[in-house]
């Protein structure tokens, strides 16, 4: 599956053409690296077989990069932000996606043209999983049950107009399967092996929330785009003070909104609650602190809002399979 590329980089009234040189490290992966004056850091590309791609982004940028892509192939996608900021858009879609961390997206696009735009001194990890359509439904066997109407018609060739994109906020599993690609402890033909089945152990976890989802939603009508705008600016709040952040009903009352509409309105977009989110940013922002180096764990765990370190150890290991110090030894090995 191929796909073109190029990368701008912004300087404001004008934008400079920068094209990394793409090295092959075996006939299965290619890897772009960025270099010095724009950053650091890699771009790779893993094709375990044919039809299907994996993404790895693990860069910090000096300045602001616009990456455009180009391809006329179709493709079902699942995407998983750990950290970055900037913005996404893809043609098919007719409107653009904020770089959020925590992030999950499925989709369905006619052709894979768009563009996307990270912010200087921000560093972005992501998975990016591409699937021939095709090869996608001999993966489920055919077996669409519980994957929403809206997908479901793009996947079973009933409508190849326009596209298709839900985004959620990713479980704890799905952020521990996520750490072998940046962790991977083998080489070659063990190592394609090794991440094609996270990758697949990864749809699979995305399919299965995708179900549960749709299970819910046939029980609870969904919100309406007004609340929905109130769900992403409380979810905007609650990202300014993770020490100290606003109780629900607080938050709720912040936006206007019951905070029982509130925690339906998290479910919808984040697929978890406002106190599920909340732990989530509060452990992702704590990993990043971690991995900085700068602060040890007990300073870690008061900057996020833990006053119990059990409790913070606890829920660390419950998010992302180590404990905290974990962190602290991998930065010093």
């Amino acid at each position: 599956m191929d796909i073109d590329f190029k990368i701008d980089l912004d300087h404001g009234a004008h934008q400079e053409h920068y094209c990394p040189v793409p090295q092959n490290k075996s006939p299965y992966e290619t890897c772009w690296s960025l270099t010095k004056d724009v950053g650091s850091g890699t771009i790779t590309k893993i094709e375990p077989q044919p039809g299907f791609v994996i993404y790895v982004a693990d860069f910090e940028l000096k300045k602001t990069m616009i990456t455009s892509f180009a391809s006329s192939d179709s493709a079902v996608g699942f995407g998983f932000l750990l950290s970055g900021s900037g913005w996404a858009r893809a043609h098919a879609v007719p409107y653009r996606g904020d770089f959020m961390a925590g992030k999950s997206s499925v989709f369905f696009y006619p052709n894979q043209c768009g563009v996307m735009k990270d912010m200087k001194n921000s560093r972005r990890r992501s998975i990016s999983l591409i699937v021939e359509p095709e090869r996608f439904n001999r993966l489920l066997k055919g077996s669409l049950d519980g994957i929403p109407r809206e997908f479901r018609t793009f996947l079973d060739g009933t409508s190849r107009l326009g596209g298709y994109s839900l985004d959620r906020g990713m479980t704890s599993l799905i952020s521990q399967a996520l750490e072998p690609f940046f962790l991977c402890p083998f080489t070659g033909a063990a190592r394609l092996l090794y991440l094609e089945s996270k990758a697949m152990e990864l749809i699979a976890l995305r399919l299965s929330q995708l179900t549960a989802e749709t299970k819910d939603q046939t029980r609870i009508k969904e919100l309406g785009a007004l609340d929905i705008n109130k769900v992403h600016q409380a979810a905007a709040q609650l990202h300014l003070d993770l020490e100290n952040p606003p109780s629900l009903f607080e938050l709720a009352a912040s936006q206007g909104i019951s905070h029982a509409k509130l925690n339906r309105g998290f479910h919808q977009v984040f697929g978890t609650t406002v106190f599920g989110y909340l732990r989530t940013i509060r452990l992702f922002k704590a990993k990043q602190m971690l991995e900085q180096g700068r602060f040890n764990v007990t300073e870690t765990a008061m900057a996020v809002g833990y006053s119990s370190l059990s409790s913070f150890a606890r829920a660390f290991y419950a998010q992302y399979g180590m404990a905290p110090n974990q962190c602290l030894e991998k930065r010093a090995v």
